[in-house]
Formats: C-alpha cells, structure tokens, sequence
C-alpha cells in the first residue's frame, strides 16, 4: 500500500505464516504497512509517521533499542506495541519496556491488536450496541468469574455467572431464546477442554476464550474447538468486553443456537382393561401357532 497512507506498522519476520496473518488481520481494521523485519528492525524509506508501531521479537537484536529509541524521540505521539514470543528473555523484555507503551503475548495477537487498535483509533461508534441479549461467564475460580462478570456489566451487557463448563450442561432453550456469547476462563491444563469448548459452541452460541498464558498451540485447539475469539490470560478487562461486542457483531443471528424444544412427558394412556374375554383373546392368538409347532 502507499506509505503515506499508513496508520499502523507492522514489524516482524513475514515469512512466519502465524504473523502475516496478524498482519493481514490488523490491515483489515486500519491501512497497514508490513515490514520485513526478521531480523534488526528498520525505518521504511521515506514513509510519514504512523499512528501506532507494532514490533514483534523473537529476540532482541543489536541495534533495536536503538532504532526503538530513535521512533520515540522522533515520534513521541505513536504508539509502540511490543509482540512477545515465548523465545524472548525476561532480561530482554525488561531492556525494551521503557521504550513501548504495551506488551502482549503473540499468541493471541490476531484478537487482541484489532481490538486495541478499534479503541485507540475511535473506530467503533459509542452508541452501537452490540446485538446480544446476555452474557454468560464461567470460570473455575469465582472471584474471577465475578470480575469478569462486573468487566461486561460495566459495557452495559446483562451478565450471568454460569457453572464451569466442564461440569455442567447448557440449559435447553426453546427457539426464538435470546442471543449469548460467552466468556470463558479455560482452564488449559485440564484433559478434555477443547470438547467442552466445541459443545458449547454448538449447544449455546459464540464463545470468548480466555488461556491462560496463552501459547500458539493453545490458541490453534481453542479455534479448531470454534472459539470465536481467544485472549490471554491474566488479561486487560476492557479487552473482554470488546471482545464480546466485536464477536456479536460478527455473528449473525443464524450462528447463535437455538437448541430443539424440550417437552415435558406426556400421559400415558390407560392400560387396557383386564376383563374375562382378556386371556381368551391371547389364547386365540397363540393357538394357531402352537398348531403349526405341534405339526
């Protein structure tokens, strides 16, 4: 794209197909100029200044305090944003933080850069309420699940604290019930989650999945599973309820499940009555074939 037009730089190693997809996530949001950056990062030739700078590093390479140095004396109103990869050492992390404005993990990256981006840039009108009718919050631990719940209350959802998904079913809801995403604090470590994940996208609706120091793998089995959206946890809480506004407005009504009616038992009829003529009847209907097996 023109240089000049750009709003966000993206730096990092291009060939990496995980980061040319945040790359191509973060250009649909806002006009991005990818840079090839493997190795130290570089300036573009004669390219304007952007509104936000999003370096990704696997390791801290000599001349990149530098360059990081020189965008922030040059540039004191961009945002820098620092993509961790699990190979950055603590030591290195801590060089770069005086001169980035946030860090955030990799892994979740392609749900979390648009998010931010949408809120740094004004991009989402204020009034535009999301089409969701609740919200539903699980965690295995409840004061966070509480906190999680007060996060999407305080955006002007109606909010629900449900049982850990792990055990306990969804409630069946009849058609026309209301629209539900919900937030789910996915406990990684425990067998099994991904199944419990995929059941209640199919059984309820769309689901926000929070992971634990997320990690590539974790979020690749989260997305097979059909989260809608994965973030990582500990976690930015306005972060959550963007998330929850950006995945019901990305689904239609169609993508939030209205699970078969659920009747109640019906009366049986009465059983027949048990008269004199009874038994006969039953002898007649066997009699003829205990003929044939005498025969």
């Amino acid at each position: 794209m023109d240089e000049s037009g750009a709003l966000v730089w993206f730096c990092g190693d291009l060939s990496d197909p995980f980061l040319a997809r945040a790359a191509g996530v973060i250009e649909a949001v806002a006009p991005c100029l990818a840079l090839e950056s493997a190795g130290a990062l570089g300036d573009p030739a004669q390219a304007q200044s952007p509104r936000v700078i999003v370096a990704h590093r696997h390791r801290l390479y000599p001349g990149d305090l530098e360059t990081l140095a020189r965008w922030r004396a040059q540039w004191p109103g961009v945002s820098i944003w620092l993509l961790a990869s699990p190979y950055l050492r603590y030591a290195e992390t801590t060089r770069l933080l005086p001169l980035v404005d946030q860090v955030a993990p990799e892994a979740t990256a392609g749900f979390a850069i648009p998010l931010r981006l949408r809120r740094l840039l004004g991009l989402d009108a204020g009034d535009d309420r999301a089409p969701v009718d609740r919200v539903e919050v699980s965690s295995g631990l409840e004061e966070l699940g509480r906190v999680l719940a007060d996060a999407c209350a305080r955006a002007g959802h109606a909010v629900e604290v449900v049982a850990d998904l792990r055990h306990g079913r969804a409630r069946p809801r009849c058609a026309g019930a209301e629209r539900v995403v919900t937030v789910w604090d996915v406990p990684v470590l425990e067998p099994g989650w991904e199944a419990c994940l995929e059941e209640r996208v199919r059984s309820v609706g769309p689901v926000v999945a929070l992971l634990g120091y997320a990690d590539r793998a974790a979020v690749a089995r989260a997305e097979t599973a059909g989260a809608s959206a994965c973030l990582d946890s500990p976690l930015d809480l306005d972060l959550v309820a963007d998330a929850v506004d950006a995945v019901a407005r990305a689904c239609e009504r169609e993508c939030h499940a209205v699970p078969g009616r659920v009747d109640a038992g019906h009366r049986l009829p009465p059983r027949p009555r048990q008269g004199a003529q009874a038994p006969a009847r039953r002898r007649a209907a066997v009699d003829p074939a205990r003929k044939a097996a005498k025969r």
